[in-house]
């Protein structure tokens, strides 16, 4: 019998050091583990490699001496990765236990021309809470960066376009589909994603920066009147 494929997740980290650690730990929680863990620091000035270190073994740390965007991180962990399979993760989301297992149990399902396997995302904010359903069209969007693909995928798609300052993530699904492979969604929600300023270019269309600041100021103002 063949031997269950191996998946290294990749985590792309920046200014993170607030929440990658919660991030790592919710990897190591998984119910089915990862061959390995790999976190690369893309030039972080906060103390992000330090939390890092802190997990010892259990990750793989590797640096970019400056700031060189999501794509190039994306592909210096792509390098540094040796299972069969990729898992791509972000430094300020936590995966839900299951997610490991359900993305590869419908991944070796789909045959060979399933490419990768993508589920949705909760968003919530920083103290914890789900947003709510009027916060936007969809409160469990699907996340391009919510990934599980075969190490072939990339071989054939290739890595991630370093020159776009966004969206890495959804045009190199783009091009996995122009390749002829399917991208197959997973109907499920299988990772919290956090709502914080940083990250408000990749929540919302043409990253209105105005959208997350009045609806953080909303949902604080609410949670001061209950």
């Amino acid at each position: 019998m063949a031997a269950e494929p191996t998946i290294s997740v990749v985590i792309p980290a920046y200014e993170a050091a607030a929440f990658v650690a919660e991030s790592i730990e919710s990897v190591l929680a998984q119910d089915r583990p990862a061959l390995e863990i790999v976190v690369v620091d893309d030039g972080s000035t906060d103390g992000t490699a330090d939390v890092v270190r802190g997990f010892g073994d259990a990750v793989t740390l590797v640096q970019h001496p400056e700031n060189r965007g999501e794509g190039a991180a994306r592909n210096t962990g792509l390098a540094a990765a040796s299972g069969d399979l990729i898992a791509m993760h972000d430094a300020d989301d936590r995966m839900r236990p299951h997610r490991l297992a359900a993305q590869l149990e419908h991944l070796l399902a789909g045959g060979p021309r399933r490419g990768c396997v993508i589920a949705r995302a909760q968003l919530f904010d920083d103290d914890d809470r789900p947003l709510p359903a009027w916060a936007g069209p969809d409160p469990a969007p699907y996340g391009p960066a919510l990934v599980l693909a075969w190490r072939a995928t990339y071989d054939v798609v290739g890595g991630y376009d370093e020159a776009l300052a966004y969206g890495a993530d959804s045009d190199w699904l783009v091009r996995l589909k122009a390749a002829g492979l399917e991208v197959a969604r997973l109907d499920e929600v299988l990772t919290d994603r956090r709502v914080h300023d940083a990250n408000m270019t990749a929540l919302t269309p043409n990253g209105h920066r105005s959208f997350i600041t009045s609806l953080r100021k909303v949902l604080a103002e609410r949670r001061l009147d209950e």
